[in-house]
């Protein structure tokens, strides 16, 4: 429809804008030219716009029956495998112990899913309220107003929630988990805004992101997702666009805390896990063990041969000096590979070659210090 009503010719030489958080939305780039990225959502955080986030990660769901359909998790496997009573439960308590009490939006699956959410927020004391597509405007209306006067702690959702809801939300609960970079960057961006003071609340200095689908752990933060090219629906290009990140976050094993790749102290709870060694040490003597190579067979002798020809002949050394050096590793004259073919020596045959030259250093040694000791 849009490209339609774009591609009239009322419009046929006026340029067109698009705007978007989300500019990798699916099939873009069949509408739109050139993808130009203003700014980064870790930039707009650094300057003041958006809010900045910690992240934790308390439980860990078995998504290892989950079926893949259309680029996302299947929805009826996925509900069978987050709507478990564990897993609902540990979603009120970790909240209970780490969401401060804060606005809260929870993501879930499917309506049984929030549901049971829901329930279980409010046998535990805490104002929750329901949303889905079927919830009337008036209904969404009253139940905002409750969430922003504080009456409502924590609002469960059903594929809404993701855009246009401009809310105070303090506290993101992911209960459902995503293969979709879009959707898992419209979750978190609910939590991100910058609004005025809030009368409870006061002033907003922190997004808590509650991760109990191990999005975070798979995708990277949001802070990582970047792409430079517009989708126009070819698969190569999907994968082409995105840039990874060096490396993934790493969970706190005291607090679950999401660190950033390569930070060894938990910025949360200051812990720094120290290097465990694995060997065991038990009494016992030393006994010598020789080691045991392999037999190499003809063209692999060839190979060699060619490596310590190229190698004598950079050197300046004499024609006999690769012969006797194969003779040294095989034990063998090279007879059979005269005609192998000089080739650049690889790093494991320049260091036998030192090791040799080394261990000839040595021998030339002794008789000195066996003179010296008499």
């Amino acid at each position: 429809m849009l490209g339609q009503w774009m591609a009239a010719e009322a419009w046929k030489n006026i340029p067109f804008v698009g705007l978007s958080a989300t500019p990798w939305t699916k099939g873009l780039g069949k509408h739109y030219d050139d993808l130009i990225q203003v700014t980064t959502t870790a930039e707009l955080i650094e300057a003041g716009y958006l809010s900045p986030f910690r992240v934790y990660a308390p439980s860990h769901p078995d998504l290892g029956g989950v079926r893949t359909v259309a680029g996302d998790y299947h929805e009826g496997d996925l509900s069978e495998a987050m709507n478990k009573p564990a897993l609902v439960a540990d979603v009120v308590t970790t909240w209970r112990q780490r969401g401060e009490n804060r606005p809260t939006f929870v993501f879930a699956v499917d309506r049984a899913h929030a549901n049971h959410l829901q329930g279980e927020f409010e046998k535990a004391g805490i104002g929750c309220g329901y949303i889905d597509a079927f919830t009337k405007p008036d209904e969404r209306e009253a139940m905002f107003k409750r969430f922003s006067a504080g009456e409502l702690r924590v609002i469960a959702s059903v594929g809404c929630l993701t855009t246009g809801v401009d809310l105070d939300v303090r506290c993101i609960v992911l209960a459902r988990p995503t293969r979709s970079e879009m959707l898992y960057v419209q979750i978190i961006g609910r939590g991100l805004r910058m609004p005025p003071p809030h009368p409870v609340f006061g002033v907003k200095d922190t997004c808590l992101v509650l991760d109990h689908s191990d999005t975070t752990l798979r995708l990277g933060f949001v802070t990582d997702i970047h792409h430079d090219a517009l989708d126009d629906g070819r698969e190569r290009q999907k994968s082409e666009a995105r840039q990874k990140p060096e490396a993934l976050p790493k969970e706190c094993s005291a607090c679950n805390f999401l660190k950033p790749a390569k930070t060894p102290k938990c910025p949360a709870c200051g812990f720094k896990p120290e290097r465990q060694s694995e060997i065991q040490c038990e009494d016992g003597e030393l006994v010598e063990m020789t080691p045991v190579r392999k037999k190499a067979n003809a063209d692999e002798k060839a190979f060699v041969f060619g490596q310590l020809k190229a190698y004598a002949r950079s050197k300046g050394h004499k024609p006999g000096w690769a012969a006797n050096k194969f003779r040294e590793r095989f034990d063998v004259w090279p007879n059979a590979y005269r005609n192998a073919p000089e080739i650049e020596p690889t790093a494991e045959t320049l260091g036998w070659i030192k090791s040799r030259q080394i261990a000839f250093a040595n021998r030339r040694k002794e008789p000195a210090y066996a003179a010296a000791a008499e």
